[in-house]
């Protein structure tokens, strides 16, 4: 006993001197698809839309057209476009364009639930899509359900441009990067929960939340305890960089919380 003792002061020195313990950094964002795609002369002060749709297995969006351009990728799943008559399947990172006045429809003919968001760039105090009305008496499938929705306005943009849509995972207190061009970007939480910054005010945002960016924070949106999944719309000029590297999915994504 007295020899242990003795030694206590001799452990305390060396607690002083050592090294405290490494922290493990945060790790990167994961970004588990990124689509780009070319969007010609957008009309001056649009309005920019950001929808993210679920379809459940025999959804469909009714008949439509839109007022300006639809930028559309599907986030897991596939989705069906129909239009004129002619079916066209499309699965995870894939997509295509809605040119204004084309009537079509979107939906799910598969047996596993699908995902898909959609960017719309529309002159200011237009509807972003036009409902064509069924014929009475006719079988009316089940819509999909809207799962996010944000509008902004977005003055000024470059001529031309990119639209990229991004699917991030984000563990937990990893940072998404704010984007690195001035264009607007619109953020989406599809699961888990992020805190944004502003003015010194922390605010937190859980799935079916949206914001735009760079208005809305001033500091890299951070994910919470459990990690988060996001989608994001950014406007860059044609082939500019975006802020998180893109790594194509190997399989088939799956609906977070599915």
């Amino acid at each position: 006993m007295t020899g242990l003792v003795a030694l206590l002061p001799m452990i305390a020195v060396l607690l002083l001197v050592l090294p405290a313990p490494a922290r493990t950094p945060a790790a990167d964002p994961t970004t588990v698809l990124e689509r780009r795609i070319p969007a010609d002369n957008p009309p001056p002060g649009a309005e920019l839309y950001q929808a993210v749709l679920d379809f459940e297995p025999g959804a469909w969006t009714p008949v439509h057209s839109h007022t300006g351009s639809s930028y559309n990728t599907v986030l897991a799943g596939d989705v069906t476009l129909r239009q004129d008559g002619v079916d066209q399947t499309f699965s995870a990172g894939q997509g295509w364009v809605d040119a204004p006045g084309v009537i079509h429809a979107a939906g799910n003919q598969g047996s596993a639930s699908a995902r898909l968001i959609a960017t719309f760039l529309v002159r200011p105090g237009r509807s972003p899509s036009t409902i064509v009305t069924p014929d009475p008496g006719a079988m009316v499938p089940p819509a999909p359900t809207t799962v996010a929705f944000f509008k902004l306005h977005a003055s000024e943009l470059a001529q031309p441009l990119d639209v990229v849509h991004q699917l991030v995972n984000l563990g937990p207190g990893v940072a998404l990067p704010l984007p690195i061009e001035p264009g607007p970007r619109i953020v989406s939480v599809l699961d888990g929960s992020l805190v944004t910054a502003q003015d010194g005010q922390l605010q937190e945002h859980v799935a079916g939340d949206s914001w735009a960016e760079p208005d809305r924070a001033t500091a890299d949106p951070t994910a919470g305890a459990a990690g988060a999944q996001v989608v994001t719309t950014t406007l860059v000029p044609r082939g500019g960089p975006v802020s998180t590297p893109a790594t194509q999915p190997a399989a088939p994504v799956q609906l977070s919380g599915r």
